[in-house]
This record gives structure tokens, sequence and C-alpha cells, in this order.
């Protein structure tokens, strides 16, 4: 459907047609999503999680022990939470495509977000909305004539922030405690770039990660990892100084189109071209054609 849309017009008279499919598919996956965390409270686990586990091209099994021992978060239709909530995003750029304020479909996808427990996707969000309020209200033209609706719509979000922030301090914690998720998505890896970084034969072959990762012994849970669930670390693993320089480059892009950006970021322009290399922290699944189509999917409406 997503696909097909590219070769159609968007206009004013199909865009609303368009955008309620969208605002179908967040409402089904973002209740899917409130009815397994309604099992994981009440009953300890979620049938619906393991059900729909069964029919995944990857395994879920660590999602499925963390929630036996304790854990609260939700895949919705995915393998694991980090990529419901890029999911999740990917959907809201492609609304954002249309120009049109949606505070419903923003609030679905942020409940969604919060329900799958990813900080990443978390921190995503907070930073999309606060380049966009920067965007918007930090120029001449908007001081002079918006303060008030400036002001207030800071204290809106500070007020979140401060609900919110003791979740972010808690999963802050866990970068130093090892075993977690966040420790291993961003901490334990580093030992592994700055091998592919500083040694001549730190960048490995394609098809010997697994037993790559598993020689460093960083735990994942209860089990020794076998895999890289960070984008960016797997690039530079691979390729080295070659990943770091490209990186660069695409950053510098980036900048020059947020100078510009202030008073004009049409159609959220820069959190669209800066969802790239946030979207790499997310999953190391992104030589996949399923990660592939969640980045590829918002520019299409954007051309």
């Amino acid at each position: 459907m997503v696909w097909s849309i590219r070769f159609k017009t968007i206009s004013p008279h199909n865009h609303r047609k368009i955008l309620r499919f969208f605002y179908v598919v967040v409402t089904i996956i973002v209740l899917l999503a409130a009815l397994e965390m309604a099992q994981i409270i009440l009953f300890g686990g979620s049938s619906l999680i393991e059900i729909i586990s069964k029919y995944l091209i990857y395994s879920n099994s660590y999602v499925l022990n963390f929630i036996k021992f304790g854990g609260k978060r939700t895949t919705a239709l995915y393998f694991e939470p980090a990529f419901f909530a890029l999911a999740l995003i990917s959907i809201w750029l492609c609304i954002k495509q249309f120009g049109i304020k949606t505070p419903k479909s923003d609030a679905m996808i942020l409940a969604g977000i919060i329900l799958s427990g990813s900080f990443s996707g978390v921190m995503t969000f907070i930073l999309f909305y606060l380049l966009e309020w920067a965007f918007q209200y930090l120029n001449k033209e908007a001081i002079k004539k918006k303060l008030p609706l400036a002001i207030i719509s800071l204290g809106v979000f500070l007020v979140g922030l401060v609900f919110a922030f003791p979740y972010i301090a808690t999963r802050l914690g866990d970068l130093g405690t090892e075993g977690s998720s966040s420790y291993y998505r961003i901490i334990g890896p580093l030992v592994m770039v700055g091998y592919s970084l500083t040694s001549i034969d730190g960048v490995i072959r394609f098809g010997s990660l697994y037993e790559y990762v598993a020689s460093f012994g960083i735990f994942n849970g209860a089990d020794v990892g076998k895999t890289i669930d960070n984008g960016l670390y797997l690039l530079m693993i691979y390729f080295s100084w070659f990943a770091v320089i490209l990186t660069a480059g695409y950053l510098y892009y980036v900048f020059k189109l947020f100078i510009n950006a202030f008073g004009n970021n049409r159609n959220f322009a820069v959190q669209l071209y800066l969802f790239t290399p946030i979207s790499l922290f997310f999953t190391g699944s992104i030589f996949s054609p399923e990660y592939a189509f969640l980045i590829v999917c918002p520019f299409f409406y954007s051309a």
C-alpha cells in the first residue's frame, strides 16, 4: 500500500484517504500494544506476544525472557520493542510530510512508543518535538507574533518532561548496568568498535559477526550476546574509518539543513534527514529489507 502510493499524485482530493489509512494502522498496532501491556501487568506475561512470535522472521526469545523476569515492554506486530518504536516514528514522519497538524496521531504514536519501553524511541520523539518547537518559534518573526504560544507550548512540553524524568533517569542508569539492553546496545560494544578503529586487522569479514561478538563475552540479559544491536557500531566494526568519515559527512549535511530551518522547516525536513543516523541506534538489522523499508518510506512522501 505504502509503495503504491508513491506512483499516485498526493493531492487535497486523496490525501485524506491516505492519512485515514495511516490512522487505522497506528490505532491497530497501538491498541495491540496496550492489550499486550495489560496482559503483562495482570498475568506477568503476554499470550499475544507469544502467539505473534510464532510468525516472526526473527526470534524475540530475549523479549519473552525479559517479560518473564518482570520486564514490561511490548512489541505489537514486531520482533523487538526498539523496532516497534522505529516503525511508529517512521509512520509519524510519513504523516508529517502531508504538512497537516495531527495532534491525535501524535498522541497515539507517543503512547505506542511509551508502551514499547524503547528508550531510543522516547528520546527520539522528545528530540524531534523539541527541534520542531525551536524551528517554529526561535526566529525574529515568530518571537514578535507568537511569543505567548511559544511559552505555553514549551511549558506543556516541560510538564511532560517532568513526568517522564523518572523513566529517563532509570534508563540512563541502565547504561552502567551490565546485562541491561541499554548497556548491551550502547556501552558494551564500544570495546569492539575501538578494536576495529585501532587495529589493522580490526575490520571483520561478513558472515563471521556472531563468533566475533560472542568472543568478547558481553552479556545481553542472562546470555552472552552474539549480535550488535546498534547499527552505527555495526558499520564501524565492518568498515572501520570509512564508516566514520561517511557518517561525519552526512551529519555535516544535516547540520547545514539545521541552521537554515529556523522559521522554515517544511514538513519536518530536518527531522526526516536526521532520522537516518538516529535510526541506527534502534537496531543492528540495518542490512535487512524491513529496516530499509522504514527508512525509505518517509522520503517517498517528501518527494
